[in-house]
């Protein structure tokens, strides 16, 4: 069975508590995740855009992948906004 869906989740205290991203993905608009079966939309526009973020903060992101040969939790990307 393949990849059936990616969800992105970010922490803002040092990895302690993870909640998913606000994303948007176009051109669906608001989503809480990915579908994975829409190959035409991810081929027209592969990426998302996280909003609802505070500047000054710390955030680390990582992704949570269900189905497929990758499934589990992803390496961390951290960033301060």
């Amino acid at each position: 069975m393949g990849l059936t869906s990616a969800i992105l989740e970010q922490s803002n205290d040092g990895g302690n508590t993870w909640n998913p991203s606000h994303i948007y993905y176009s051109p669906y608009g608001d989503l809480d995740k990915v579908d994975a079966n829409d190959q035409a939309g991810l081929q027209a526009d592969p990426y998302v855009t996280v909003d609802q973020l505070t500047s000054g903060n710390t955030y680390i992101f990582r992704l949570v992948v269900t189905g497929g040969s990758k499934a589990g939790t992803s390496n961390q990307a951290t960033i301060t906004f």
